[in-house]
């Protein structure tokens, strides 16, 4: 193979928000139920077709092919499909909960906090247990 591989790149541009891949985490920080970008019929982000890095691999993997065994790679067909993904309950009242539970949690303990310290206030200040 002679030159370098150039791959379209034609979706970002200078203003487009920076997306990182996050590496460092094992699951997304957010998880949502079911598959990543389910609406997208190429799989979406990282656009491995969308920006032809499937068809540098393919023509990679057809030349090692044709070299290693002498045969054409011609005939073969290859198609493109999505990972599929096990059933999944699409619940927008579960995603809703998920982020707002932790806080109405926290709220309820907060609220009989501050009754409970106020009322042992109340009591030091106007020294009733000592009277009993």
């Amino acid at each position: 193979m002679k030159g370098s591989p150039r791959v379209m790149n034609n979706d970002r541009s200078p203003w487009s928000p920076v997306e990182t891949w996050m590496t460092d985490y094992q699951f997304p920080i957010f998880q949502l139920p079911g598959p990543r970008f389910k609406n997208r019929t190429e799989g979406g982000n990282p656009g491995y077709y969308k920006e032809g890095f499937l068809t540098l691999q393919d023509g990679v993997s057809r030349v090692l092919i044709e070299m290693l065994s002498g045969k054409s790679t011609n005939d073969i067909d290859i198609e493109m499909r999505r990972f599929p993904y096990p059933i999944y309950a699409d619940d927008k009242f579960l995603v809703a909960l998920q982020g707002w539970l932790p806080l109405i949690i926290m709220l309820s303990f907060i609220y009989p906090a501050l009754n409970i310290v106020k009322s042992i206030v109340h009591e030091k200040e106007r020294r009733l247990k000592v009277r009993l």
